[in-house]
């Protein structure tokens, strides 16, 4: 994942260095419960509820630091925020998974992870010992009256609200199957479960308010071919009851880190990678380590959505020449070639043209589809890679940006045109006939970086506006303004789709912003601008929400909670709730209107 330059000494030098390594050092102070006195400005009146953020918060055992940083324990925080009285509290603890704490109190690894950590011995101790470990450290969200602490490759751990005490993995009600192997015979979901065999879940499940929904799907290897077998799930978001499910596969050695959704399909942009498993089999490393990405094109992979306009439409494969690496998706949406949309411009290049399939239908009524469709996709990549190890020479202690050795991330826009699936169906075969998934249709794809180029990570929309064509808004974690090498993030900035414009605020000096969740704003009256029931009554994006992340004050040694107004959100923090100590560097997180 190398840049094309070293990153410039304003961003990355020295002193930096230094102030970005405090960002991860273990925290030695959880669980901590207090109120936050340290209050600069004021929360705003209408933010009343509890936001939630999950990242590794422990990096070693013993004399041990673990290899990777991602390798690190799940640490959860909770903001409890009355903006009406002006008070705030938080609270953090440790995701307590039985695994934990096994390590705790043996204060030894004893368990092998994704990103190289394992038990001392080498391959006596860990050849063929294929279970890993469930740090839960990657995100943290909440639907159906449940907060799960979510990793990709293990079940969701389901957590109190109120205490963040872990109180045990989250199968919803035996709907996903706990097993010690995330593997699949393929010979069907009743066997696999009588073999002991399980699945594991995204750590990105997405929300589609306009039908109340939370979307997630779960994954399985398979012992024999190289499709990964996905099932894909739609909760309603209130009860938590499964609504759909669909069975699919993806033409994939791993399973994407994020996925897409549009009213019509999932989407999923898979990374082009191949997986050599006998190191990880012997021992020898763990399972990044035994990826590699090959520098060939990206695909595409659409499934449909049950009950959407594509309901009738089988999946399908958009295959490109564009070698980007997709991390994660800001947002997609479609819409009819032949409607008026209005071009987001941006600097950057690079497109690919590529052969899908696509095709007949799978039991309704098929419907004609006048136009081609556009789908449009906003995704934080590494804008190309080549062959070599997946990760390079990102993650060990700390991730550094010395020589330019890390790729910068930049948001890409991707414009996928899709022809009707009438046409599909002329090219599928003869009259009736069953086929697994779409043919011979051609699709296009057209890639640009946005944002001015600039380096970027972790996207989010307003959620009222998830999958949804009136999205104008992208909030994001900024590093660098060139783009042409990766760096710490400095700041925060908004994309607007429109008009190609960016706002960003700056950090000061040895400061470090970690990723934004993005808050819904009441209306003058105190109203939900959202509706009773989470959905835009407003018919377009005009930046009406609260952009919330943390941030580390390395000069300090403390972190914060920043909040900043999504439409001004250049004047930088309305509010900074500072705690009494740091918090590492982390990742994902979400927002709950109910107060905990």
């Amino acid at each position: 994942m190398q840049s094309t330059a070293p990153p410039t000494t304003d961003v990355w030098n020295d002193e930096i260095k230094v102030a970005w390594t405090k960002a991860y050092q273990s925290v030695t102070d959880a669980p901590a419960e207090y109120v936050i006195e340290d209050i600069s400005g004021t929360i705003p009146a209408g933010l009343r509820g509890s936001l939630f953020r999950n990242g590794p918060g422990n990096f070693e055992r013993g004399e041990t630091r673990y290899e990777h940083v991602l390798d690190g324990d799940g640490l959860l925080c909770k903001f409890s925020l009355d903006g009406a009285k002006g008070t705030a509290s938080f609270s953090s603890r440790f995701v307590r998974t039985p695994e934990f704490v096994q390590e705790e109190e043996a204060d030894a690894v004893l368990h092998r992870n994704t990103f190289g950590t394992q038990p001392e011995g080498g391959m006596i101790n860990n050849a063929f010992n294929l279970i890993l470990k469930n740090p839960a450290n990657t995100n943290v969200q909440s639907w159906g009256g449940k907060l799960l602490a979510l990793w990709e490759a293990a079940l969701p751990c389901r957590i109190n609200p109120r205490t963040l005490e872990f109180e045990d993995v989250e199968t919803f009600g035996g709907v996903l199957p706990s097993g010690g192997l995330t593997v699949t015979t393929g010979l069907g979901r009743d066997f696999d479960r009588s073999l002991g065999l399980g699945v594991a879940f995204t750590a990105h499940p997405r929300e589609d308010r306009k039908r109340k929904r939370v979307v997630g799907w779960s994954w399985a290897a398979p012992v024999v071919g190289d499709d990964l077998a996905i099932t894909l799930y739609e909760w309603d978001s209130r009860s938590g009851e499964v609504v759909h499910e669909t069975e699919a596969s993806l033409p994939s050695a791993i399973a994407p880190h994020d996925f897409a959704l549009t009213d019509s399909w999932y989407v999923f942009a898979l990374n082009a990678m191949e997986l050599r498993l006998v190191p990880y089999v012997l021992g020898l490393t763990g399972p990044v380590g035994a990826l590699l990405t090959t520098g060939e094109g990206v695909k595409l992979r659409l499934v449909p959505r049950p009950g959407g306009p594509a309901a009738h439409r089988k999946p399908f494969t958009v295959e490109t020449n564009d070698p980007y690496f997709a991390i994660h998706h800001a947002a997609a949406f479609e819409a009819n070639a032949a409607a008026p949309a209005a071009a987001a411009s941006g600097s950057g290049s690079g497109s690919g043209e590529s052969a899908a399939s696509g095709s007949s239908g799978d039991g309704g009524e098929e419907e004609e589809e006048a136009a081609e469709s556009v789908l449009t996709l906003y995704t934080a990549a590494w804008p190309q890679v080549g062959q070599g190890p997946f990760l390079g020479d990102w993650g060990g202690d700390v991730p550094l940006y010395d020589d330019g050795k890390i790729s910068p991330t930049l948001l890409l826009k991707s414009t996928i045109r899709l022809p009707p699936s009438s046409t599909a169906a002329s090219l599928s075969g003869g009259e009736g006939e069953e086929v697994a998934e779409e043919v011979a249709v051609k699709a296009t794809v057209e890639r640009v970086a946005v944002a001015d180029g600039a380096c970027i990570d972790h996207p989010h929309v307003d959620p009222r506006f998830e999958g949804d064509h009136r999205m104008r808004y992208i909030y994001m974690s900024w590093c660098n303004p060139e783009g042409e090498s990766g760096s710490p993030p400095i700041g925060w900035s908004r994309y607007d789709t429109v008009t190609g414009e960016s706002e960003t605020w700056k950090a000061p000096k040895n400061t470090f912003c970690e990723e934004v969740v993005v808050i819904p704003r009441p209306t003058r009256d105190g109203s939900r601008s959202d509706g009773e029931d989470g959905v835009a009554t407003t018919p377009r994006d005009v930046a009406d929400v609260w952009v919330a992340a943390m941030m580390f004050d390395a000069d300090k040694g403390r972190s914060c909670l920043c909040i900043l107004d999504g439409d001004s959100l250049s004047a930088g923090p309305v509010c900074q709730l500072w705690l009494r100590s740091s918090v590492p560097h982390g990742l994902h997180g979400c927002f709950v209107p109910e107060l905990f």
